[in-house]
C-alpha cells in the first residue's frame, strides 16, 4: 500500500540522514 511506500520511504531518509551525518554521545 501507499502507507507501507511512504514510511519504508522515512525509514530511508532517516537512515540516509543518520549515515550522512552520524552524532556520538558518549
Amino acid at each position: 500500500r501507499l502507507v507501507r511506500v511512504m514510511l519504508a520511504e522515512q525509514l530511508y531518509r532517516a537512515a540516509t540522514i543518520a549515515a550522512h551525518h552520524p552524532y556520538h554521545r558518549d
